[in-house]
């Protein structure tokens, strides 16, 4: 778990300048479609951000009302690990 958690952060952080952007765009997704239930935002998400891309899609077990392209659910992504806190 720890060397996929590196991997994932090795990958983030050359990406990092692209990611900016990302992040901000991710930021605004975020208020508008996932604040209604996880209102504080980064902090309260547990789910692992690789799993993230499978429940946006709607393949999970809770089911939301929005749909979101590849590039938003990216954009989500980047916003979520700019936010969270180093583990």
């Amino acid at each position: 778990m720890k060397l996929r958690f590196l991997l994932l952060m090795l990958g983030t952080g050359l990406t990092l300048p692209a990611l900016a952007q990302d992040a901000a765009r991710g930021s605004a997704l975020f208020q508008t479609q996932c604040s209604r239930c996880h209102r504080d935002g980064a902090a309260a998400m547990q789910t692992p951000l690789t799993e993230l891309p499978t429940f946006l899609a709607g393949k999970s077990v809770r089911v939301h009302r929005f749909r979101l392209s590849e590039t938003e659910v990216q954009d989500v992504i980047a916003y979520l690990a700019s936010e969270r806190p180093a583990q």
